[in-house]
């Protein structure tokens, strides 16, 4: 496959040597320092940090060099943000295999559970109405047996949760 169009710069009776005199001046050496404070000492920042990002990693456009300072102040700010983030989306940070989601039912349910089994003399007979029927209509049972409240005492109410945080936000 042939362009159909040249370059400006480019004609039939220009050499290499002219191409690449004329590509040298455009070209500009990449000094290595923060310009804001003026420290040579830097650290590759990504603007978009890699739990987020999209577009697949490795390439350049969304790094930024940062001094150490800098790039700490920076990183305390990306964390205060992961945590509002986390708190809104209800997206919990960490490894996907270490995170744990609490079913709030479920945990309502086994409390209930609990507070039968080990103090039933103690409760009001309103409250005690109220929990048995919360155990109830979880089972979807008409009435309370001892089988029942065991089941409800081994339940957990942790589950890992299967998608991260990054994806989740």
């Amino acid at each position: 496959m042939k362009p159909e169009f040249l370059p400006p710069y480019w004609s039939l009776d220009h050499n290499k040597e002219r191409l690449d005199n004329r590509m040298a001046q455009n070209r500009v050496d990449r000094e290595d320092y923060v310009k804001a404070v003026g420290r040579e000492s830097c650290v590759r920042k990504n603007i978009v940090p890699k739990e987020y990002r999209i577009v697949p990693k490795g390439s350049s456009h969304d790094v930024l060099l940062l001094c150490v300072t800098c790039h700490k102040i920076s990183n305390n700010c990306d964390q205060e943000l992961r945590k509002r983030l986390a708190q809104e989306c209800r997206a919990p940070i960490g490894a996907i295999d270490k995170v744990k989601a609490t079913n709030p039912l479920l945990k309502k349910v086994v409390s209930a559970a609990k507070a039968i089994k080990s103090a039933k003399d103690k409760i009001p007979f309103d409250r005690l109405a109220e929990l048995e029927a919360i155990i109830t209509e979880y089972y979807n049972v008409s009435l309370l047996t001892s089988e029942v409240l065991e089941e409800a005492l081994k339940i957990g109410t942790q589950s890992v949760n299967k998608e991260p945080h990054g994806r989740k936000v």
